[in-house]
């Protein structure tokens, strides 16, 4: 049987039955893959070290009949240490990686996607305020999918004096649809400050509230679940 051998990253670990696990990986690769993990046993406690979350991992496996791939060898490439020194980081780690999961479809190969995946997993720890590192993220991966883009005019009379900007478009302020949660003035600079910025060193100086995250949180699951 031939063997594949790819890099990626941990999104889930799950005990399987005795000495057994099943990884959720989001490879570079092949994308979002499950691979089993066999005789994860005291002789092979390594193992253990290899199959957390959050882990970015080289590996080879056999592809099976099924959608579930057996785990031939796994070693660490980068542990991300840092992420666990503190709680805030780990958790947002935990929260990017589930929507990571939630997002791509099996065996879709995204490696844009997992580079700034990679990237952001390296960075989360150095930043102080977690805010700006969270939207940039959500918008960045809406921008990937192709589902966000800042038009130059009104959707609806084409003006361009564009005010606001909501899961459904960039409107003028005549036109707005009523009851959707929108962005303007500031807001709608930041969020577009933060979907293009280039560097972690600019995105340090992007500071942004509770309150504009949740909106950005909240923009993203709106659009996300319309593609359900």
């Amino acid at each position: 049987m031939h063997t594949h051998v790819a890099q990626g990253i941990i999104l889930r670990s799950i005990d399987f039955r005795d000495r057994q696990k099943i990884l959720t990986i989001f490879s570079k690769e092949n994308g979002v893959i499950s691979m089993i993990v066999k005789d994860l046993s005291k002789n092979k406690s390594y193992l253990q070290a290899h199959t957390s979350p959050l882990i970015e991992v080289e590996f080879s496996y056999e592809q099976k009949r099924s959608d579930l791939v057996k785990c031939v060898e796994i070693k660490t490439i980068d542990p991300h240490f840092s992420l666990r020194e503190k709680y805030a980081s780990l958790a947002l780690a935990l929260e990017i990686t589930e929507v990571i999961y939630r997002s791509q479809l099996p065996g879709k190969p995204s490696p844009m996607l997992y580079r700034l995946l990679s990237s952001y997993l390296k960075q989360i720890a150095k930043f102080d305020s977690l805010l700006s590192v969270k939207a940039s993220f959500y918008l960045k991966l809406l921008k990937h999918e192709g589902l966000l883009a800042f038009a130059k005019e009104c959707a609806l009379c084409h003006d361009p004096i564009v005010e606001y900007f909501s899961s459904e478009g960039s409107f003028c302020q005549k036109h707005l649809p009523p009851a959707l949660s929108s962005f303007r003035g500031e807001e709608k600079k930041r969020l577009e400050e933060l979907s293009y910025c280039s560097s972690f060193g600019d995105l340090q100086k992007l500071l942004i509230n509770e309150d504009l995250c949740n909106k950005i949180e909240k923009l993203f699951h709106t659009i996300m679940q319309k593609q359900v």
